[in-house]
């Protein structure tokens, strides 16, 4: 029975002929694409052991349908895959399905065809990897389909992105208002004058006047104009509304930090206002009741210097309305006391009144403050009849009647409008410049210049009732402005921040080409219209022109707005009267905590939003598919979590169309939703925040924000999450958390009490979209036909990306983990060793002495072209403390004077003999001098080594055991020059020798190297001799013993000095040589590996050859990379944490290996640098021996060039011991 199962085993496995595989990859291709998912791979391993077919090559043609999609189009095409869903035409698509199959098959029989058994097993081999068959040739036609079919699929999936997705908005354009129609004709003016513009001097230049600038902490616009556009420099004096007497005559105060700071940061001057606005309205009462009262008066002039004191501020502004006339005394009383208080600090009284207005006495006013602000417009205010807001001859005539000393004169100008509804009693709706522009291009209205008050107006008409809205724009301000300087004062405001013309900011600034500028119209600050956390893009910024005229004195006479400017406009939905939160949750999916909250989620029956990032996506389809299944929402987080609005156009393409074709690959539905990444304030403030919105629109995306912050990623408690969401409430409805990104365990844990509070209260948990209305249908549509073709190839694309990164990231751990396992290992034996090692040189010096053990011994050196060192190598051989001793030269064809050399030099000693052959190659002139050899012991050296006097008596008095049949001197660099010597010299000892120790005291040392090793002549000539089918002979043979059952031991104390390349083209040559022999000694006795005749060979020593001088160096270059790429990661801190503790256990290794070598640690300063650099070379040779073995290469003996550099150091074994 079990040689049955044997049987049917091997015939699973059995490779057969061409034609059997090819019917094995072509019965895979099948299973591919039939709809039966990953049972494929359990059906292709049932049908291989019933019909006996190669399983690898069955399991390839599943692999090739899944993972290039080309296969699964084809199918499409030829109809396979609807076989199985429709009835119809039957007989046509089994007919199409079987061509397709066949066609399959011919390529499959075309790529296995010439490739026999024996080309991938060497049965007749000059050495191991010589390829007798087509190999090469095999491995090319594989690679080039897998490269045309990745070319193909790489292709289409980047057409995908290039492609936009079809992705319909949630919400459509807010329709224009059809009973809005335009009034073409302008105002009659036949009854009114042009204004008789005053003379002016030229020569005469305009006094800088200090600009002050009106904030209020109502508008966001204000905001936007200070920040975003950074009118902060082009101010000196900030005046915001920050302070306001209440009815009950507390002050309330709604300072804004954000704005405290951004002056502070740019040195404007802060002076806060005080008003009297509460309660929606102006409360002149309360202002009468504080001024009649002495000590309200005093305790709130109290309240408010302690306030501006402790804040830095310098000074105050005050701004009453509906004073009554009955309180002027009283009014000027307050300022006289308010000044008083605020001077003895150095602290600045401005008093903002209006116009010819009887509740002022201006003379005395500007007695006790520092400042009048004398208030420029409300002409026609919101409450009385249309008409210009401050008309020029007005304006002209105010200046001329203002009680008030030019010296004490703040002047502020309008920047804003009205919309009166003429004949109505309603009062008039406030405009910004924006909103007018933003009216005239939606309705394509009209923009008139009103010569006869220099101000420009628009007429409208809403059912039957007609419209005018006058406003005040760049050119009205410039007249005005003019006006000031003519007439004198030390300072010119506006208001308000936030609802000028833009123009107006190079009048300010005095820029000469001001008026040149006006002609272009800009309305850069966006329009948001409704409420709500769910954003829209209506329309996008565009700009205007206008014609400016100007008559003789450089006074505009005339205004043409050819067409209105218009700012971008966001439509904001979801505000609505009922309890409903939605619970959102940014950058996931994570492997642990999404699942933990969808698990949560899915026990309380409640459904939330998720705004993915296909980085993590890609990783964790899975999770992906489970929540669109259970019901939530999905929505787009880009691909790689950039700030949308600081990248290219380009690359936010490819962030959101990335995420898109992952969700349509792994759920067949598109989304429609996006939450750009570091922007999810509901009304964005910043350029970039806007460029960010604006440019998910473009998609057809619509964007969720949200009002309530729980800032969990500052990593909060679960307490404070809770705590945060709970006291937002009433600033909105959907809560910010997120399910990646770092620790969110305390997210987690914060959910199912967070869950239980809010239903307590009567809250109904609701997606994001369903706070407008929407279906998950609506929101996740069905992917639309024409973009299905995607699909397959956007499917195996994110797969194999997925695959890779995770294969990745278990390189990097694995790695870094076995590292430490390794090092530790070594550190360990070799500790052993050396306390074996002392115990063992006791016992053989005794015994040696005891038994008189002297054996002849034969020192075999194989030559080509030495001429340059071999004397002084043959020279160290004779100064040995050992006898007796012959010395062996074999001259493999050498085509320079080294045999003359040594015959010169040594013409008479009886002790060297050297033998010339025709050039046969290493492993032969080795073997020919083993054979010549007359000693029971042979010790073999490199032409370049030089040995101490010490060294062969102490290799031969191991052989006293009979097992020992080989034995390991102690390599050292004997040319310790220049950097990569010194390198080299802190690898053997870190590396080669470590390695030898430990391996020495488990008896699985791999390599005794040629450089210096003592072989029992009896045990050689039993395996063999050395044999040719290998670069490594010496590994070979050594792994040869070893497994017929003899030791091999590591001489510590015989030391032998060899000559490391000085270049890096020969050391690239030298280790290519290495790699590749033992690669050929590993690949030849893997039948060693892991078996029990030899236990330590094969689980120790076998095992670390292949992990780490050929799988770890192999991915080394990706581990490397990986880790810096890992900086910019999520992962950064564990990963380096990893990597750094590594790299330091490595150095305590390093400096225990040079303590046990007894040399100096200096060099270990290299050492980091040394690992990095000897990581990327070791991998371009390992990848280098790989591409030889499949092409089956024989390399020679890619000789070195000889420099003669090593120097030999003698020293007392006895004081060596480690």
């Amino acid at each position: 029975m079990r040689r049955k199962i044997a049987n049917l085993i091997f015939s699973v496995f059995f490779l057969g002929s061409y034609q059997r595989r090819a019917v094995g990859g072509t019965l895979g291709v099948l299973l591919g694409i039939l709809p039966i998912g990953h049972t494929a791979w359990i059906v292709g391993l049932i049908l291989c052991l019933i019909f006996r077919l190669n399983l690898l090559a069955v399991y390839v043609g599943i692999s090739v349908s899944l993972l290039f999609p080309l296969i699964v189009v084809a199918a499409h095409w030829s109809g396979m895959d609807r076989f199985f869903s429709s009835p119809d035409s039957t007989a046509l698509y089994v007919i199409a399905g079987i061509l397709f199959l066949f066609l399959c098959y011919l390529a499959f029989r075309w790529i296995y065809k010439d490739v026999h058994i024996r080309d991938l097993t060497n049965g007749e081999k000059m050495f191991v990897f010589h390829d007798l068959g087509k190999r090469w040739t095999f491995l090319k036609r594989i690679l080039l389909i897998l490269g045309v079919l990745s070319l193909i699929t790489l292709t289409v999936f980047g057409i995908s992105l290039y492609d936009h997705p079809v992705v319909t908005p949630l919400v459509q354009k807010t329709p224009s208002d059809p009973s809005i129609q335009p009034i073409p004709a302008g105002l009659d003016h036949s009854k009114k004058t042009a204004p008789a513009f005053p003379e002016t001097d030229s020569r005469e230049q305009p006094k800088d006047l200090t600009t002050y600038a009106f904030y209020v902490p109502w508008d966001s616009k204000g905001w936007f104009d200070l920040n975003s556009l950074g009118h902060i420099k082009d101010i000196d004096v900030l005046i915001p509304e920050w302070y306001s007497l209440q009815s009950d005559l507390t002050l309330d105060i709604s300072r804004q930090e954000n704005v405290d700071q951004l002056a502070k940061k740019h040195h404007v001057q802060i002076i806060p206002r005080l008003n009297n606005f509460t309660e929606q309205k102006w409360d002149g009462s309360a202002v009468s009741r504080m001024l009649a009262s002495p000590q309200k008066r005093a305790s709130l002039i109290h309240e408010l210097h302690q306030d501006v004191k402790k804040h830095g501020y310098a000074g105050i502004n005050i701004y009453f309305e509906k004073v009554r006339p009955q309180d002027k005394k009283r009014l000027t009383a307050f300022i006289k006391e308010l000044s008083t208080v605020f001077h003895r600090d150095g602290l600045k009284v401005i008093h903002s009144v209006p116009v010819d207005d009887p509740a002022y006495d201006y003379r005395a006013l500007s007695n006790y403050a520092d400042y009048l602000d004398v208030i420029l417009y409300e002409e026609h205010h919101e409450e009385g009849a249309p008409g210009p807001i401050a008309s020029f001859n007005w304006t002209k005539k105010s200046l001329e009647r203002l009680p008030v000393p030019a010296g004490k004169r703040i002047i502020s100008l309008g920047t804003y409008g009205y919309d009166w509804a003429v004949g109505s009693r309603k009062p008039a709706k406030a405009l910004t410049f924006n909103q007018v522009m933003m009216l005239a291009d939606r309705y394509q209205l009209k923009v008139e210049w009103d010569a006869a008050s220099s101000n420009p107006y628009l007429r409208y008409k809403k059912g039957s009732e007609e419209h005018i809205v006058w406003f005040l724009d760049a050119p009205a301000f410039y007249n005005q402005l003019r006006l000031v300087h003519q007439y004198g004062a030390e300072g010119i405001a506006f208001w308000r921040l936030g609802s000028e013309d833009k123009a107006i900011w190079d009048l300010l600034k005095g820029k000469p080409d001001a008026v040149s500028g006006m002609r272009q119209v800009t309305s850069p600050i966006p329009e948001y219209i409704g409420d709500g956390e769910i954003l829209s893009v209506s329309a996008i910024e565009k700009q205007g022109s206008r014609s400016v005229e100007l008559e003789e004195g450089n006074w505009i006479k005339d205004v043409g707005y050819q067409s209105p400017s218009a700012p971008l406009q966001v439509q904001r939905y979801g505000k609505t009267a009922e309890k409903k939160i939605a619970l959102t949750f940014d950058d996931g999916p994570d492997s642990a905590y999404t699942a933990q909250i969808l698990d949560i989620l899915k026990k309380h029956n409640i459904k939330a939003s998720f705004y993915i990032t296909g980085e993590n996506a890609v990783l964790h389809p899975g999770l992906v598919e489970r929540m669109y299944e259970e019901g939530h929402e999905v929505g787009n987080h880009t691909y790689s979590h950039p700030h949308l609005g600081q990248i290219s156009p380009f690359l936010v393409r490819l962030e959101l169309h990335s995420t898109q074709r992952l969700f349509q690959a792994f759920t067949d539905h598109t989304l429609t939703t996006f939450r750009p990444p570091y922007q999810v304030e509901s009304e964005p403030q910043t350029r970039d925040e806007i460029r960010a919105m604006v440019r998910g629109s473009q998609y057809g995306y619509t964007m969720i924000s949200k009002n309530i912050e729980t800032f969990d990623w500052q990593k909060p408690s679960s307490r404070q999450i809770t705590e945060r969401i709970m006291e937002q409430l009433k600033l909105g409805h959907i809560v910010l958390l997120h399910d990646a990104g770092g620790d969110r365990s305390e997210t987690v844990k914060a959910l199912p009490e967070l869950i239980e509070k809010l239903k307590a209260q009567g809250y109904q948990f609701v997606t994001a979209s369903e706070l407008i209305g929407k279906s998950k249908d609506q929101v996740m549509p069905a992917i639309q036909p024409e973009e299905r073709i995607y699909l397959p190839f956007a499917k195996a694309v994110f797969t194999v990306t997925g695959l890779l990164q995770h294969s990745f990231t278990f390189l990097i751990y694995t790695g870094i983990g076995i590292g430490f396992v390794r090092v530790a290992f070594l550190m360990y034996f070799s500790f052993r060793q050396r306390i074996k090692f002392k115990r063992r040189v006791r016992w053989l010096d005794r015994g040696a002495q005891l038994l008189g053990f002297n054996p002849m011994v034969s020192v075999v050196i194989a030559a080509y072209n030495e001429e340059k060192v071999i004397n002084k190598t043959i020279h160290s051989v004779l100064q040995s403390k050992y006898a007796p001793l012959e010395v062996i030269i074999v001259n493999d064809g050498s085509t320079d004077q080294t045999e003359a050399v040594i015959k010169r030099e040594f013409a008479g000693n009886p002790q060297v003999r050297v033998i010339t052959q025709p050039n046969s190659g290493k492993t032969a002139a080795i073997n020919r001098g083993y054979r010549l050899a007359r000693g029971e012991i042979i010790v073999s050296i490199d032409a370049d080594t030089l040995i101490a006097d010490h060294t062969i008596p102490l290799l031969v008095r191991h052989f006293q055991d009979e097992k020992v049949a080989a034995v390991s001197g102690n390599v050292k660099v004997g040319n310790v020059r220049n950097l990569l010597t010194l390198w080299q010299h802190v690898e053997y000892i870190t590396g080669f020798n470590l390695e030898r120790r430990a391996f020495d005291d488990l008896n699985c040392i791999p390599v005794v190297p040629g450089a210096i090793c003592a072989w029992r002549k009896s045990a050689v000539e039993e395996v063999g001799y050395f044999k040719h089918d290998t670069l490594a002979e010496d590994t070979d043979i050594t792994i040869t013993l070893l497994r017929h059952g003899y030791k091999v031991e590591f001489e510590v104390l015989a030391f032998a000095y060899t000559e490391a390349p000085e270049d890096l083209k020969s050391l690239i040559k030298q280790r290519t040589r290495w790699i590749y022999g033992t690669l050929q000694c590993l690949w030849k006795h893997r039948g060693a590996l892991f078996s029990r005749k030899q236990k330590a060979l094969g689980f120790v020593s076998l095992p670390n050859m292949w992990i780490f001088q050929y799988g770890v160096q192999t991915f080394s270059l990706f581990v490397d990379l990986l880790c810096i790429l890992s900086l910019f990661t999520d992962h950064a801190v564990t990963t380096m944490t990893f990597y750094i503790g590594f790299l330091m256990f490595d150095l305590l290794a390093a400096y225990f290996a040079f303590r046990l070598e007894k040399e100096s640690p200096k060099p270990l300063i290299w050492l980091f640098i040394q690992r990095f650099v000897y990581r990327q070379l070791m991998s371009y040779v390992v990848v280098r021996s790989f591409i030889f073995a499949f092409k089956g290469i024989s390399v020679g003996w890619n000789k070195l060039k000889r420099k003669g550099h090593v120097q030999l150091e003698q020293g007392d074994p006895l004081k060596e011991v480690g």
